[in-house]
């Protein structure tokens, strides 16, 4: 590039100078107002590139002075932050509370990697205040009306396309849920409820209860904590809904991932099974939201939209707390005018990875729903692993409710705590709830791995054999005993899993993993670095369409051949009863080891035990809801590794989440309110 062409203020300016001199002062100082964002947006642990993207926003702000391109900067970069934190706006009602909070750490750290994010805050904050009560001739902030970057609506700050989708959601809420003609009479529920043949089912009156609100009501909500008992109510309702002469194909069961749709498949085929009628029992499969969307990833868009609406009349979709806005939005504008939406989930787990914790959002309307707005909400709060005979089950069972009370207290109390303390591991470290104190000791991950691996990974007999074993296929699939061996390792490893709050640091999943690789590598008798050894455990770490297997899929590294074709590593997945598998060069770059996933990859599944390892101080990462989430995945036992004072902290924080869903829906009665 010649260095007499037009340069962006981005960046490519700085490029070609090699740095600021000779560029007019103020386009030199706007580049050092950037490179001062993007090392303050590493505290956020995101990628720097988002800076370029604000730079970008404000581009269209000409003929704005110095001060008033940082302060646009600054807002723009403070709205796109907040939306990756999981926000859908910037709150506004106190502009030196949340706002400030971002603002510092983005200004945080010159070019000399010196504090003064202080004396720069306060320069800049006056300016932004002044922009947001004077910004009616600005061309990037505008009002709810208006098509500009960024938007002022109800004393906050949206980008505009994120006030759309807000606002786009809760206008086909009130469609949906406006319509008081919709779903089974009330008597004609109940009175099939009463006649289930629930066979080894046994509901409770809550459960019946929930049913009922689920069939009668256009859009519902059941939440519930672990053993509530989620999976008999949407059988029930399944079979309720035959007998109300609801075709099987009618009958929509989806989940956001591809794991929480296989476990929801598998749960609910298990229980219509027990006691069910033969023809219940060929309910289809749970999809993902994006499969049964029809998601389109070269176009970037769904089939099923507002025009193409999908033809089922009941969808049910289980673990709604991890779906957010963009795609509960995309659900329901797919929704036909007279289908039944049942959302099902725990509402105190972490909410979506993306903007908008959806769930929790209607969930505060659990008392009291908006006039005009047929809402059935159910909160769950029976559970059967309280059971006289599942002490570990009620173990942690009462951890998880601690948790979620912020009760620490009754965690640690003296006389009668929930959470054991242990010193050594052993055997009964693994079943109940029980705490592993790291304090005092620099070789307790590495003690707790060596253990874990010893009691879990290899534990299983014949271990080495099925993984070292050769497995063969031909056109028809594998043999029928490598069916039984590959049901047994997959059963296997898919009954425990290590969690960790974050992927970086010596104690997450990077560092833990690498552990478990040097234990397998030494195994397997390698004498050279080898990125997957025969028997490990892998995932998925991006889609793959042409394979359909996807992010977050897990699978097992092992020998494979076809009948007469040569030896390969392959990853091998499990699809329902059978069984795939790609060669591991072919998913390079894409598979990652699994021996722990974060806490967040977690969602969805169900483990006998789990290991939760925190990290060796506190992080703003580890909330009352990431520590209920980990041990509401184990059924019989969890194991929290790390500081007391750590884990204490993180029961003391709560995620707060920036979002207009809850503001809109209560006024929905209003038109044109929202």
């Amino acid at each position: 590039m010649s260095r007499f062409q037009r340069l962006s203020l981005c960046g490519t300016a700085r490029l070609a100078f090699k740095g600021t001199e000779g560029i007019a002062p103020d386009v030199a100082r706007y580049e050092e107002f950037l490179d001062r964002l993007r090392k303050g947006v590493k505290a956020f642990n995101i990628e720097d590139d988002i800076v370029q993207v604000a730079a970008r926003l404000v581009s269209f702000a000409h003929g704005a002075d110095p001060d008033e391109k940082e302060a646009l900067t600054l807002l723009a970069l403070c709205s796109l932050v907040s939306v990756r934190q999981g926000n859908t706006m910037v709150p506004l009602g106190d502009p030196k509370t949340y706002l400030v909070d971002l603002v510092r750490p983005l200004v945080g750290f010159d070019d000399q990697g010196s504090d003064n994010s202080e004396s720069v805050a306060e320069r800049i904050l006056p300016r932004i205040e002044h922009l947001l009560q004077n910004h009616a001739d600005n061309p990037i902030i505008g009002g709810a009306g208006e098509y500009k970057p960024l938007l002022i609506d109800a004393d906050s700050l949206y980008l505009e396309r994120m006030f759309r989708l807000e606002r786009v959601f809760c206008e086909r809420l009130r469609e949906l849920a406006g319509q008081t003609s919709i779903g089974f009479s009330k008597e004609s529920v109940e009175q099939h409820v009463r006649n289930l043949n629930t066979g080894a089912i046994n509901l409770t009156k809550e459960q019946k209860h929930a049913i009922t609100v689920a069939l009668t009501h256009p859009v519902s909500i059941i939440s519930g904590g672990p053993g509530t008992g989620k999976t008999s109510i949407v059988v029930s309702i399944i079979r309720v809904l035959q007998m109300l002469g609801v075709k099987k194909q009618h009958i929509i069961l989806a989940a956001p991932t591809g794991k929480a749709a296989q476990r929801m498949t598998e749960s609910v085929h298990a229980g219509i099974g027990l006691g069910g009628k033969p023809e219940e029992s060929t309910i289809d499969e749970a999809s993902t939201l994006h499969r049964l969307l029809q998601y389109s990833p070269s176009r970037d868009v769904f089939k099923h939209n507002e025009i193409n609406k999908l033809t089922g009349k009941v969808i049910i979709v289980d673990e709604a707390s991890m779906i957010d806005l963009y795609l509960m939005e995309r659900l329901m504008s797919a929704l036909p005018q007279e289908a039944l939406l049942i959302l099902i989930g725990d509402a105190d787990q972490l909410p979506s990875v993306d903007a908008g914790a959806v769930l929790g959002e209607l969930m505060q309307f659990e008392q009291a729903t908006p006039a005009g707005l047929e809402i059935g909400i159910v909160r769950l709060t029976e559970s059967f692993r309280m059971r006289a005979d599942n002490s570990d089950g009620r173990q942690i069972y009462q951890l998880a409710e601690a948790i979620k009370r912020g009760a620490i207290n009754d965690i640690w109390n003296t006389n009668d705590p929930i959470l054991d303390r242990c010193t050594n591991l052993n055997a009964s470290s693994f079943s109940g709830a029980r705490f592993l104190d790291t304090s005092h000791s620099e070789s307790a991950i590495g003690d707790f791995c060596k253990k874990w691996y010893e009691t879990k990974i290899i534990g299983l007999r014949d271990f080495r054999e099925l993984v070292s074993k050769r497995y063969y296929y031909d056109q028809n699939g594998f043999s029928r005993q490598a069916l039984e061996d590959l049901t047994r390792l997959f059963d296997h490893f898919e009954s425990f899993k290590i969690l960790c709050a974050t992927n970086v640091f010596s104690t997450g999943t990077w560092a833990v993993n690498r552990i478990f690789h040097g234990m397998a590598l030494e195994r397997e008798g390698f004498d050279r670095p080898v990125s997957f050894a025969p028997g490990e455990p892998v995932m998925m770490e991006q889609n793959d369409y042409v394979r359909n297997i996807f992010n977050g899929d897990q699978g097992i590294v092992l020998r494979v051949a076809p009948k007469k074709g040569m030896l390969r590593l392959m990853a091998i997945f499990r699809r329902g009863t059978e069984y795939v598998a790609y060669p591991v060069d072919s998913l390079r770059g894409r598979l990652s080891l699994a021996y722990a996933i974060t806490v967040h990859r977690s969602q969805g599944s169900e483990y006998r035990s789990i290991a939760l390892i925190l990290p060796e101080q506190h992080m703003k990462i580890l909330t009352q809801e990431i520590l209920y989430t980990a041990v509401t995945r184990a059924k019989t036992g969890a194991l929290v590794i790390g500081r007391p004072d750590v884990f204490s902290e993180g029961v003391r924080v709560r995620v707060q989440r920036a979002c207009g869903i809850g503001r809109r829906i209560s006024v929905l009665q209003r038109p044109g309110a929202i």
